[in-house]
């Protein structure tokens, strides 16, 4: 879907509140794009006010996530929300379990569409980029990598019964940059391909 919300991270928010305070089990797991460029920052971003201050500067909408991690930036990408029991039995258990076993269904996804061989990056963490804004700069075990760069990364959150995992797909290249950012590489940069957005979007989506 096409994204035309205000504030989409509220309505993922508002969702993972009512998941959580329910007795729900079965998952949600939904894919969308974005209609024009926006930034999302992780709930405990470093450099909160300085990024949202050149977003607006720049004209871009900027968004604080229910989940954390670095900032992402959109337009060229195609974003997830997953949304499910702590207790589900495929998807939950602790943070570290579900956030690998979220990640290994998107990766497959990705690569079944695409028909790439991307894999799960088993780095805890590549601690020289920490001082990094941007998101895919920075890799985080269970994450999804081609060619030795980021391209599917996600963040988490729990509630009380519930967690809700938030990913973004870096297909295309994003139609603006923040000073404040160093840029990543895009899938399309490095198989040189321009993808379709709503036809991957259609196939992740069936």
């Amino acid at each position: 879907m096409i994204v035309t919300l205000v504030n989409p991270m509220q309505r993922d928010r508002e969702l993972f509140e009512i998941f959580d305070s329910s007795q729900k089990t079965e998952h949600l797991l939904f894919f969308y794009t974005w209609d024009k460029p926006a930034i999302t920052l992780g709930k405990a971003q470093r450099g909160r006010d300085e990024l949202m201050a050149e977003a607006q500067s720049m004209g871009i909408d900027c968004f604080v996530r229910p989940t954390g991690g670095k900032a992402v930036c959109h337009g060229g990408d195609i974003c997830y929300t997953f949304i499910g029991a702590q207790a589900d039995a495929v998807y939950g258990g602790k943070l570290k379990e579900s956030f690998q076993a979220v990640n290994e269904k998107v990766i497959d996804l990705v690569n079944e569409i695409l028909g790439l061989d991307c894999h799960a990056t088993n780095v805890a963490g590549n601690d020289e980029n920490l001082s990094e804004h941007n998101c895919f700069r920075y890799q985080v075990c269970n994450e999804g990598v081609y060619a030795d760069h980021k391209i599917v990364g996600a963040a988490q959150a729990m509630g009380k019964r519930a967690f809700i995992q938030q990913g973004s797909i870096q297909l295309n290249k994003p139609s603006f940059e923040f000073k404040s950012m160093t840029a990543n590489v895009t899938l399309s940069e490095l198989t040189g391909v321009d993808y379709d957005l709503e036809l991957v979007l259609v196939k992740l989506d069936a």
